[in-house]
């Protein structure tokens, strides 16, 4: 999956708004909408989490990978 279209089902489930600014380079800016802004607080929890057991969760990749 691309970067591209990860931003762009997120702007499509309106989770960002994307706004195209002309140039050279053309600019890019993405915002949440405030109900996406609820997000903020789990979103982070989640990857407090996954940053604690990111060595559980490898050790449990390989043993899934090579049974």
């Amino acid at each position: 999956m691309s970067a591209r279209t990860t931003a762009g089902t997120a702007e499509r489930n309106s989770l960002v708004r994307r706004k195209v600014y002309p140039g050279v380079p053309p600019r890019v800016e993405y915002t949440m909408p405030p109900h996406a802004a609820e997000l903020d607080e789990p979103l982070h929890a989640l990857s407090a989490w996954a940053a604690k057991h990111r060595s559980k969760v490898a050790e449990a990749r390989q043993v899934f990978d090579f049974a």
